[in-house]
């Protein structure tokens, strides 16, 4: 193992992603005693219902960990642009702190998620610089280069808000994906990237305890929102990483990374897509996404979580062993797999239409 990374970052891996943990885990209990933020029509109540009152400030106590951990561990030299890295995120913060409690009009939103990203590729230079190895098609111009970066960057914001939508899912998925991202970077020596990763995992990994069944407290926007920047920063991180290290094969690494992000990228697309198809604002929201299918189905929300959960393990482990074939392939491989189980949920009979479940519509 000394020959990928030495046994000293792998102790340091593990003391972020503590350091993380501890903080979320012994602030939040004390935000839930103190926050009292009333959801309303932001829930999907049974007819008549009394609207339910649930602490929404779970992410600040998630971004305020994360940030103060990489402040302690992260070599600030180590990461150019550091600042404007930051600056992005509290761009978001504020966005999400203020959607939280005076929801705002999604293109207002969309319009501050380009101004965070612009930020993000302008300021802190991080762009998508092979195309040629992404889609095939090499693009000499860097401003198209930024331009679409920024559109990847908001997507992905998005997407991660989008699954925001039942109890642990959004953390549960957020943790898989820190912890498959850190553990690349950490074999690959890129060991700022691997911190920020498993700062992004204590950090939420605490939190699911306080937000699985019977949840005491949600992330809300301010949460889901920084999540999805942090995980662009490290998907754009990824796609750029030219590596040499022949013991961690993995050379395909948009496929690779497709598997990492699948079920909030396929569920993203498809509830898009359908949206547009009848004639609706994509933004417009609604329960079309996969987990309120699951829902629908007679699923509570922590089977449906793990559901969605073992299904994106799954179809990483599929990507990490079938590199060989190719991106494309790959890519379709793992497209059937999501497919086989869409069509395999929207033929299940319902079990029972008696319980009423309390999810929020994103």
């Amino acid at each position: 193992m000394d020959d990928i990374f030495s046994a000293s970052e792998l102790l340091k891996t593990f003391l972020v992603f503590g350091t993380s943990f501890v903080f979320t885990f012994v602030v939040i209990p004390f935000v839930i005693r103190i926050t009292n933020h009333d959801l309303g029509d932001a829930w999907l109540l049974p007819q008549n219902a009394k609207p339910i009152k649930m602490p929404a400030l779970g992410g600040l106590t998630i971004f305020l960990s994360i940030i103060i951990t990489i402040c302690f561990w992260v070599p600030f030299d180590t990461i150019p642009n550091l600042q404007f890295y930051l600056s992005g995120l509290f761009i978001i913060l504020i966005l999400g702190i203020k959607d939280d409690f005076e929801p705002l009009g999604p293109f207002f939103k969309l319009l501050i998620q380009f101004c965070a990203a612009g930020v993000l590729v302008f300021l802190a230079d991080l762009y998508v610089s092979d195309y040629k190895n992404l889609i095939g098609v090499h693009i000499d111009s860097r401003i198209v280069q930024q331009l679409t970066s920024m559109i990847f960057i908001v997507f992905l914001i998005n997407i991660i808000n989008f699954i925001d939508g039942i109890n642990g899912l959004c953390g549960a998925i957020t943790v898989l994906i820190a912890m498959a991202l850190g553990s690349y970077f950490l074999l690959i020596n890129e060991n700022s990237m691997s911190y920020i990763s498993m700062a992004l995992g204590g950090s939420v990994f605490a939190f699911l305890y306080f937000n699985i069944t019977p949840a005491r407290i949600f992330m809300g926007d301010t949460g889901s929102l920084t999540i999805g920047t942090i995980i662009a920063i490290l998907s754009i991180t990824f796609l750029n990483i030219k590596t040499n290290n022949q013991t961690i094969a993995i050379t395909q690494s948009p496929s690779f990374l497709f598997s990492i992000l699948s079920i909030p990228l396929i569920d993203g697309i498809r509830v898009i897509l359908g949206r547009i198809i009848k004639l609706k604002s994509p933004f417009k929201k609604d329960n079309s996404h996969i987990h309120h299918i699951l829902l629908n189905k007679g699923f509570t929300h922590m089977q449906s979580t793990s559901i969605l959960l073992v299904t994106n393990v799954i179809l990483i482990l599929l990507a990490y062993n079938l590199q060989h074939i190719g991106h494309i392939l790959l890519i379709a491989l793992q497209l059937l797999v999501i497919i086989i189980l869409f069509v395999a949920l929207v033929f299940k009979k319902p079990e029972s239409y008696k319980v009423m479940y309390k999810t929020i519509s994103k």
